[in-house]
């Protein structure tokens, strides 16, 4: 997602994670975060951890319930960001989370995740288009390896273009 320049334009990064949702408020021309907001991620009441959500997904139908839930939390999230601002100038939308969170926010079907081999409906995911706004998905890399990950590795690459550098996602669910 390229920035655009000038004319007070921002967008909306968001880190997807299984227990709490980080939002962040960034300036195109610059990048530079204007506001954050932090949130617990609601579908907690299906369980706190990626095998719970799956099992509640499947065993209680619970798929389409946690879907409303994320989706209520981020456009709620959203709406605190821009609280003071002019809601035009939103000019789009980015999330990244783990295999999982995004199989649960875009209601794919999740049944591959549940058991070996662990096959994924997708790792990339298409853009939409939301009250004009275009949302963008980081892609997962495998069923284990998220776009919370990629988009880590991504910006360490921005950063740090000339250095050799570790990154480490230690996550809710015990994945590094």
């Amino acid at each position: 997602y390229k920035k655009q320049a000038g004319n007070g334009s921002f967008s909306v990064a968001i880190d997807l994670g299984t227990t709490t949702i980080a939002m962040a408020l960034l300036e195109h021309e610059t990048g530079t975060i204007t506001d954050t907001v932090t949130l617990l991620n609601p579908q907690k009441v299906y369980g706190t951890d990626v095998i719970s959500r799956i099992a509640a997904a499947l065993k209680q139908n619970a798929a389409h319930e946690m879907k409303q839930l994320v989706t209520s939390a981020l456009e709620n999230g959203i709406l605190k960001l821009l609280r003071s601002r002019d809601k035009s100038n939103l000019k789009g939308i980015v999330i990244a989370g783990n295999t999982v969170m995004m199989h649960l926010l875009l209601g794919l079907d999740i049944s591959g995740l549940a058991a070996y081999p662990f096959t994924p409906s997708a790792l990339s995911f298409d853009s939409v288009t939301t009250d004009g706004v275009p949302v963008y998905f980081f892609p997962c890399a495998s069923p284990f390896l998220g776009g919370d990950v990629v988009a880590g590795i991504y910006s360490m690459k921005e950063l740090f273009a000339s250095e050799t550098v570790f990154f480490l996602d230690l996550g809710t669910n015990g994945e590094i």
